[in-house]
């Protein structure tokens, strides 16, 4: 009695492969060589599930919806503080109040400034860039996790490729907020510090929000990598 045999598209170059009917487990696509899943019972998988009943999916969905907002919210906050609460520098310049002294200026502004101050200028506009990159991939990353989870649970249809692509950049994406907040965070603190030295006793500060933030970004990456490694 010959042995029923049944057809499948590889996921991976979606040419037609001929399988065992009862056969499960891997297998090597002979076309293109790609390693694929077979017929394994759902109980036997370690896959992580992307339903709100994971805690590990649950938490970080959290955690990043947490640090997208705190970055939206960073861009209109005080990043270092310099002289007194009062006197701060944010992402778009810097704001002096300091006896009579009172003034705002923009980093491009300090330039053509008397009180200006052009390494801290250039600190600034850098300063400035990798916050706004670090908005930008956190959109980003949210994004894809909200197309991640609605392919896994089947409202909406993306081809594999696309889905492998989606699963790749949400690691580096959920980092990225966290190297250039950190970076530009680091790189203004040193340029306040030059602007600020020999002339006032008082070493520049990260405010409480700017600590506030970097501790979220760090823990949306733990749990991003925990989901990573479970996948």
């Amino acid at each position: 009695m010959s042995q029923l045999m049944v057809e499948i598209l590889c996921p991976h170059c979606e040419g037609e492969i001929e399988l065992d009917d009862d056969a499960s487990g891997e297998f090597e696509c002979p076309l293109c060589n790609g390693e694929f899943e077979w017929n394994i019972p759902e109980e036997n998988t370690e896959i992580m599930t992307t339903t709100s009943n994971n805690p590990v999916v649950l938490t970080s969905n959290i955690v990043h919806g947490l640090g997208a907002l705190l970055l939206i919210i960073g861009l209109f906050s005080n990043w270092v503080v310099l002289i007194t609460d009062s006197s701060y520098i944010g992402p778009f310049g810097i704001e002096l109040k300091f006896f009579d002294l009172n003034m705002s200026l923009s980093w491009f502004g300090m330039f053509g400034e008397d009180f200006g101050d052009p390494i801290l200028a250039i600190c600034g506009i850098l300063f400035m860039l990798m916050v706004l990159l670090a908005v930008l991939m956190q959109i980003i990353h949210v994004a894809l996790r909200i197309v991640y989870y609605l392919v896994n649970t089947d409202r909406m249809l993306v081809s594999d490729g696309s889905l492998a692509t989606i699963t790749k950049l949400r690691w580096p994406t959920s980092l990225g907020e966290l190297v250039f907040s950190a970076s530009g965070l680091l790189l203004v603190e040193v340029g306040s510090i030059i602007f600020l030295a020999g002339e006032i006793d008082s070493i520049p500060r990260p405010s409480i929000f700017a600590i506030l933030l970097i501790i979220v970004l760090v823990i949306q990456v733990v749990f991003m990598n925990q989901e990573r490694i479970k996948q």
